[in-house]
């Protein structure tokens, strides 16, 4: 959680890079740490795509949100908001 926050911070800072090095640190642990349809993967799969969507790296965005995407589709159901808001920004 904490590597989660400090990638946060730093994109809120602009420091792109800083902060994919602290997702993917945040990542990892949870991908090791829980189920694989976790909420909190697919929370951080789309901070990824975010950062990689400010950093103009588009198709790692798009890998990102699409795993978002997948974990959610998993989790919630069918009519859920968050599932249209994700293809949205696909």
């Amino acid at each position: 959680h904490h590597y989660h926050q400090l990638g946060s911070i730093k994109d809120d800072q602009g420091d792109y890079n800083q902060a994919v090095e602290y997702y993917q640190k945040s990542w990892a642990l949870y991908e090791k740490n829980l189920p694989e349809n976790h909420p909190v993967l697919a929370i951080s799969c789309y901070h990824l795509g975010w950062v990689y969507i400010n950093t103009e790296e588009y198709q790692k965005a798009l890998f990102h949100y699409e795993k978002a995407l997948s974990i959610q589709k998993q989790m919630l159901p069918p009519t859920h908001p968050d599932l249209d808001l994700m293809e949205s920004i696909i």
